[in-house]
């Protein structure tokens, strides 16, 4: 009969993925303790994300390497926010894109930081929260819809770590500011004005001007264009293996594959 097979993570030893032969998934974490193995369930794939297993994982693997020594009984105490951010973003962060990391780490590092880092995550509720985005109410609401986000992942994170209790996000729920959308499209004129620029520029700027024609012709963002590479363009499209929202083709019209 067909065995189960085992994935074991590189970098939290005793943490692995267990593959039944009948393709169920679940993750669980050895243990050794005074000279017995232990295995821990930690749930199945299904119900159960990667980061939020690692971290379970991390809890009876912490006990057993205090075995032995002196023990105060106490509840568990939650840290302060800025002490927690270091296991945030070692277990949830490297699931983000590049863009994503850099843009989550501004917002944690600018917004939430300078406002609840010395603050115990479980002493932090729906009143503080609230709080801190009347502060964005002065026309800095962006800033808040960014930031809002990422601190309720880290709280998401701090319940699954048992922290806070269950459902117990105070960010769940909390309105973000509408965006003041602001549409502006050349009038021919301007585009006029703009093609002459571009043709005056062509011969010493080939590679940046070929871009913003790109860009005008295709509607597509600038690291789509900018980051091109040949091996995705297939006239008369390009065909893009990622984007800020996935794998994308974009279809060329005659103006946007005469530039190619």
């Amino acid at each position: 009969a067909a065995s189960d097979y085992v994935i074991w993570d590189n970098e939290l030893a005793g943490f692995g993925l267990r593959i039944r032969p009948s393709g169920k998934r679940y993750w669980f974490v050895r243990l050794r303790q005074r000279g017995r193995h232990r295995r821990i369930s930690l749930g199945s794939t299904d119900d159960v994300e990667a980061p939020i297993a690692r971290g379970e994982a991390r809890r009876p693997l912490a006990e057993i390497a205090l075995d032995g020594l002196p023990k105060r009984v106490a509840a568990k105490v939650a840290p302060v926010l800025a002490d927690s951010v270091d296991e945030f973003w070692t277990d949830c962060a490297r699931h983000w894109k590049p863009s994503t990391q850099r843009r989550n780490r501004n917002a944690l590092e600018k917004e939430i930081l300078p406002a609840f880092g010395a603050m115990r995550i479980d002493l932090i509720g729906r009143a503080e929260i609230t709080r801190w985005r009347d502060d964005y109410a002065d026309g800095r609401g962006s800033r808040y819809n960014r930031a809002v986000p990422v601190l309720g992942a880290m709280f998401k994170y701090a319940e699954q770590l048992g922290y806070i209790r269950k459902n117990s996000n105070p960010c769940k729920g909390m309105p973000g500011f509408k965006p003041n959308k602001k549409e502006r499209f050349l009038s021919p004129v301007e585009f006029r004005r703009l093609a002459r620029e571009l043709d005056a520029d062509a011969a010493s700027y080939p590679v940046h001007v070929a871009i913003v024609r790109l860009l005008i012709f295709t509607g597509a963002r600038i690291s789509e264009i900018r980051d091109l590479q040949w091996d995705w363009v297939q006239l008369p499209r390009l065909v893009l293996p990622d984007s800020k929202t996935g794998p994308k083709t974009i279809y060329l019209n005659r103006q946007a594959m005469a530039v190619i």
